[in-house]
């Protein structure tokens, strides 16, 4: 019970009141949402692009650094006194020159690069260190430049003699005013070949201060950590007071550049990395998502807070309005519901009730105001089929029943067209979603419009259902008698015209003469009724008119009936013959004589037709039993011509049944020939069994034989006999001997060569191969086994 009072909340039209409220509710705070999705999308994305350009810039500087030191490197490595020094075996003196020349060189490198702050040669092979000022030996040019720094002796030492390297390494340094300072080192060994010891390294150093101003930007532009990596992912240089970076989160990037989202030092931060194809460093930018996002936070925060606050006032707005608008709809369900006494279901929407109450409202409305018309409508065809019968009521007065159903007579002069529908399947099949009932109703109704309005345009045209047909009672206005007649003819056609053309309605009509006064109008009735009987005669004629068939109705008067009792005995003969052909054409000369030349009655030629079919009857009683046939337990023909409208019809449905009468009569001829055959072949087949009975002991008995006998050819008797007896003649006299033969072995005083001749075999042989064949042994066997029974 509960669901189903859920069920019908759900379809009254609060529901869909609360429906729609809701969407035209979520759709501006969903449009609204998907452009704040968009927004912080467009928002992030331009975060990401500014951060990652403001990496390249770092980049691009500190590489613009680094290339100067990879230079540099470059020009000391491959500069051909510190070749010679390096590689080359010198004696003490030449070595010393040599030394000079070298440090000389390094003066000059100092004009050109500034930006380096120290730089020196480590030599392996002397254990000496090379600057542009100095020479010294490794210890003392340790003590003097790194000693108190990150590194110590035993770790520089191994970092310079190493083989195959080119690094970074950030260390520490003495400067010119004593104190440490932390500088970025690029530490780059001389080629030496795989055997060989280690021939020494370039040192070139730059002050991270310097660097450090670069790095420092990043934090200033927008909070985040920037670090140099080695390849080995070791922190050169950072803006972090924490110079470590997780290495797992670094490797793994794919490619040279990208970004993604992790946590550092326990925060959600965006990682920006990107790799020098100059150094091979690797740059990666740090920033928490609470730096760039902290505003983003607070205005997606409030957004939402908006966002539910909107929600919520716009639910209570619904309810309110819902509330408010539904009142009047409840009170006007209310004041229906206790005056028709119809409750809504709880199926109903509150809408549709109010709708189909209204709705069967106006329909009683407008039964009532049908009815009435109809009732109006009848009434009128009723007092107009009473004028058009001559039984006009003289208790009322003519021209006040003319007042009561709007007609008027504006003369004496008066005329009746009959209208009659032949088969108007078509209109009928064009009209859809009524009943044949009611397609005959618009039919009358459309029919009854047309004429009348046409009727109307000179003269006054009121229309009746008359006996199963429409009749227009025509009252003229004007105009002479033939000018009268010919008006009518033309509204016939025209209306017979449109209606054909427009709506597929097949009319065909017939018109009175015109007669003076009220009384004539019972006369005009009857006219036009003979004129449409008249159509019988003349076949369809479409519009027929009185004066048209009145003189033919003179003619008439004489002609002759021709059906005389030979031409009947002649049809009667080649019926019985099953001559189609010949008694078509009788049946053709009968109808030439009587309505294409002599033109009888309507009512003889009724006659006509039914004494001829009569003479159909007699010819099947003649050769059969009529009831037997189907002629009379199917009166298909009958029931048809009983209601042709038309000569041509008639004679198209005697046709018929004359092809049926003649192809019966073929069928019956034929049978009884078959049948007699058959008995004369069955009295053959006996006196031929007769004849083998009595001559079955005579050797010379065979087809020939018997043929002669019957004195017919013995082929013709064999074929004959097969045919009907389905075995041949041969076949049963051996049966017949066989028989025979076997009563006479059951006797034991005879034996089988004398039951052979007694059965007709001149030889023993050929009865026992005869014998074999029908009995499947021996005759000799055969006595033997009726001995022992």
């Amino acid at each position: 019970m509960r669901s189903l009072k859920i069920w019908g909340w759900r379809k009254s039209i609060v529901w869909t009141w609360f429906i729609s409220y809701l969407i035209i509710l979520f759709l501006p705070i969903g449009v609204s949402f998907i452009v704040y999705q968009q927004s912080s999308k467009v928002l992030m994305s331009e975060i990401t692009r500014a951060n990652t350009t403001m990496m390249n810039q770092v980049r691009d500087a500190l590489d613009n650094r680094f290339e100067n030191i990879e230079r540099l490197n470059t020009v000391i490595t491959f500069n051909t006194n510190v070749q010679d020094l390096i590689y080359s075996n010198m004696i003490d003196a030449d070595q010393a020159f040599k030394t000079y020349q070298v440090t000389r060189d390094l003066q000059f490198y100092t004009i050109f690069y500034p930006f380096v702050d120290d730089y020196y040669i480590y030599n392996a092979r002397t254990d000496q260190i090379l600057t542009s000022s100095s020479i010294r030996n490794s210890r003392l040019g340790y003590e003097l430049t790194l000693n108190g720094g990150n590194l110590s002796y035993d770790k520089w030492l191994s970092n310079v003699t190493q083989k195959g390297q080119k690094v970074y390494r950030p260390i520490e340094r003495v400067s010119e005013n004593g104190k440490l300072t932390r500088s970025l080192a690029l530490i780059s060994s001389f080629p030496a070949a795989a055997n060989e010891q280690p021939v020494g390294s370039v040192v070139i150093m730059i002050d991270e201060a310097r660097l450090q101003e670069i790095v420092n930007k990043v934090q200033l532009f927008n909070g985040g950590e920037m670090f140099i990596l080695d390849k080995d992912n070791q922190s050169l240089l950072s803006n972090s007071p924490d110079q470590s970076v997780n290495s797992l989160i670094i490797d793994s990037f794919a490619g040279d550049t990208g970004t993604l989202f992790a946590l550092s030092k326990g925060k959600e931060s965006q990682y920006f990395f990107t790799k020098s194809t100059i150094s091979g460093l690797k740059y990666v930018l740090v920033v928490p998502r609470q730096l760039f996002w902290g505003n983003v936070e607070y205005i997606r925060l409030l957004t939402y807070i908006t966002l539910l606050l909107v929600l919520l006032g716009g639910l209570l707005l619904v309810l309110f309005f819902i509330r408010r608008n539904y009142n009047p709809v409840n009170k006007l369900l209310q004041t229906i519901q206790n005056e028709t006494r119809d409750p809504k279901s709880p199926e109903e929407n509150e809408f549709n009730f109010i709708q189909q109450a209204l709705f069967k409202t106006l329909d009683e409305k407008q039964s009532f105001r049908l009815k009435l018309n109809q009732q109006n409508h009848l009434l009128r065809s009723n007092f107009i089929s009473r004028l058009l019968k001559g039984r006009l009521d003289t208790q009322i007065p003519l021209e006040e029943a003319l007042n009561t159903f709007n007609m008027t007579f504006s003369t004496d002069d008066f005329a009746v067209i009959l209208f009659f529908m032949e088969n108007n399947d078509e209109f009928i099949s064009r009209v859809e979603g009524r009943d044949d009932a009611e397609k005959i109703k618009l039919m009358y109704f459309i029919i009854t419009n047309i004429v009348e309005e046409i009727a109307r345009k000179r003269h006054a045209g009121y229309i009746a259902e008359v006996d199963e047909m429409l009749a227009c009672l025509t009252c003229f206005r004007e105009g002479t008698h033939d000018e009268q007649e010919q008006d009518l003819l033309n509204i016939a056609l025209e209306a017979q015209a449109y209606l054909r053309d427009n709506f597929r309605i097949h009319l065909e009509f017939s018109i009175s003469a015109v007669h003076a006064t009220v009384e004539g109008i019972a006369e005009a009735y009857k006219e036009a009724m003979d004129v449409m009987e008249y159509r019988v005669v003349t076949g369809n004629l479409n519009v027929i008119s009185f004066n048209e068939t009145h003189k033919h109705k003179m003619d008439q008067l004489h002609s002759e009936y021709y059906y005389p009792l030979q031409v009947e005995q002649q049809l009667i003969n080649y019926v019985k013959i099953g001559d189609v052909t010949r008694a078509k054409q009788t049946l053709d000369d009968i109808f030439d004589r009587n309505i294409n030349k002599a033109l009888v009655s309507v009512q003889m030629t009724k006659c006509l037709m039914f004494n001829m079919v009569s003479t159909f009857i007699k010819t099947i009683n003649e050769i059969g039993n009529v009831e037997e046939t189907g002629f009379m337990k199917n009166q298909h023909h009958l029931n048809q011509l009983m209601f042709c409208e038309s000569i041509g019809e008639m004679k198209t449905q005697l046709t018929a049944m004359l092809q049926e009468v003649c192809d019966y009569t073929f069928t019956e001829r034929k049978r009884r020939q078959e049948r007699s055959r058959y008995e004369s072949l069955e009295n053959l087949v006996d006196n031929v069994l007769n004849y083998i009975g009595s001559h079955y002991q005579d050797v010379n008995l065979n087809i020939s034989s018997i043929a002669e006998h019957f004195q017919m050819k013995s082929a013709y008797l064999s074929q004959l006999y097969k045919e009907q007896r389905g075995e041949g003649i041969l076949d049963d006299i051996n049966k017949f001997r066989i028989n025979r033969a076997k009563e006479w072995l059951k006797l034991e005083q005879l034996n089988v060569n004398e039951v052979a001749k007694r059965v007709g075999f001149n030889e023993v042989t050929a009865f026992i191969r005869v014998f074999k064949k029908y009995e499947g042994i021996t005759p000799g066997r055969y006595k033997e086994l009726e001995s022992e029974n």
